[in-house]
């Protein structure tokens, strides 16, 4: 007499031959035929979370070592060099140097970054290079975007800017806080990249 199969071992052979699909199509990257569709959306229910770093992220280039927070994306070069190789630095990687434009809105994501790094600005000896300058016209900062860094803004250090050295371009130091400073672009300086990304 023949017997029907076993209702659990029907299942874990279905598992298994969807288990095996997946796989295959994830290698040959075709597409799931629709009848695998709802067993695979199941497995992906436990298996969704944070994406891993290495993986692109709302076109934030993770895979450079960009890190997306708070929708910023921004990268810590802790090689020292000039404000102007800098800058072609950031270019080079599609970005610009990062404008640190608002206490609310830009502080977090760059100190999330720097926690990331391992690194603390109090600590440093000299600031980090960001995306303002007055090298066109003195005095009239303007941030990567053209939009001008007006003094009232509350981001500058007391006293500053004070172009005491010809000082053109701007750093962001810790100063009993997190305060932005102009010092002459020929200095060298670590500096933080920033990549324009979509928030829609």
């Amino acid at each position: 007499m023949a017997t029907s199969p076993s209702p659990c071992l029907t299942f874990v052979t279905r598992l298994a031959v969807t288990f095996a699909v997946i796989v295959t199509l994830g290698v040959t990257g075709k597409s799931l035929p629709k009848e695998f569709e709802d067993t695979k959306e199941d497995m992906d229910v436990h298996s969704s979370g944070p994406a891993e770093v290495g993986a692109p992220q709302g076109g934030c280039p993770v895979e450079k070592g960009y890190v997306l927070h708070d929708n910023h994306c921004l990268k810590l070069y802790p090689v020292k060099q000039d404000y102007q190789t800098a800058n072609m630095r950031c270019r080079n990687d599609g970005a610009h140097l990062f404008d640190l434009k608002s206490r609310e809105a830009d502080v977090p994501a760059f100190t999330y970054l720097l926690d990331t790094m391992g690194k603390v600005l109090q600590d440093m000896p000299v600031g980090l290079w960001i995306g303002a300058n007055d090298i066109e016209v003195e005095g009239q900062f303007l941030w990567s975007d053209r939009s001008p860094l007006l003094r009232e803004t509350g981001l500058w250090g007391p006293g500053e800017p004070n172009n005491s050295k010809n000082e053109d371009c701007v750093e962001v130091v810790f100063w009993n806080g997190i305060v932005l400073n102009d010092v002459p672009c020929t200095w060298k300086q670590e500096y933080i990249c920033q990549v324009d990304i979509s928030t829609e």
